[in-house]
């Protein structure tokens, strides 16, 4: 059976919830304290209270983003021994941890692409950065870094407002017209993962450092990165292993063969 040492324990539900979502961790728990008005000591000795005070009640659960009923009426020491009452607690004890346990998946799995710097000249006009292959391993690193960004060679192209010129290596889009040594134009940051359009190519900025260009179909809990091309077989990689998604909107060749 359960656990249920915390059934109707206003201090055990507090102190399993903080545990299991890590908020004693990254000093959450000293911001629970601050809202409080009390110190962290304080937030232990609420752990013992079998009933917390209401005004406390409300500060936690506003805080912690809770549920205003989280902590239920404290039950009695007779109603904690009915078999009913013990069955349904262990119920929504269960729904709580599944709930949390999918909230911690859903973070891990998630897309977050982080903002960028818009890359600007002396008449405060937007430029498109250039990131040629040698620089790619530090734009994944330095893509957040206005010195950085500063440093990349810049260049304008009529109807786009700005963004970056990826250099594309290897022919797996060529069938796309994306071709070895092109530079690839992207001005929109997808920001949310269900925007991608499976039948476009994209520029996916990767964790490991590398960059590519690729036609992406969502599943569950990955993506698949495919070629036009194909030579080339598509591979999956965890959503939390993608930095950043653009929308390719058109190409530059630099040489014409």
């Amino acid at each position: 059976m359960t656990n249920i040492s915390y059934i109707g324990h206003h201090g055990h539900l507090l102190k399993n919830y903080i545990t299991q979502n890590d908020i004693n961790k990254k000093g959450g728990l000293n911001n629970l304290a601050d809202a409080l008005g009390i110190t962290r000591q304080g937030v232990y000795v609420l752990y013992e209270q079998k009933e917390i005070k209401e005004k406390h009640r409300k500060t936690i659960t506003q805080h912690l983003g809770l549920p205003e009923n989280f902590f239920p009426d404290v039950v009695s020491e007779e109603l904690k021994h009915n078999s009913y009452i013990i069955e349904l607690q262990e119920k929504l004890i269960k729904a709580q941890t599944d709930l949390i346990e999918a909230e911690r998946k859903v973070k891990q799995l998630s897309y977050s692409p982080k903002l960028y710097p818009v890359v600007i000249d002396s008449n405060n006009q937007d430029r498109i950065a250039l990131v040629p292959r040698k620089a790619v391993a530090g734009y994944v690193k330095n893509f957040t870094d206005v010195k950085y960004m500063s440093k990349l060679q810049t260049f304008s192209l009529p109807g786009v407002s700005g963004g970056f010129a990826f250099e594309i290596e290897g022919d797996s889009m060529e069938p796309s017209n994306i071709n070895h040594k092109d530079y690839v134009i992207c001005e929109e940051l997808i920001e949310r993962i269900e925007d991608v359009n499976p039948t476009k190519p994209h520029i996916v900025v990767l964790n490991n450092g590398d960059i590519v260009c690729k036609l992406i179909k969502l599943n569950k809990s990955s993506v698949s990165l495919i070629s036009t091309n194909p030579d080339y077989e598509s591979y999956n990689v965890k959503m939390k292993s993608i930095k950043q998604i653009w929308k390719v909107k058109g190409r530059y060749t630099p040489q014409l063969a």
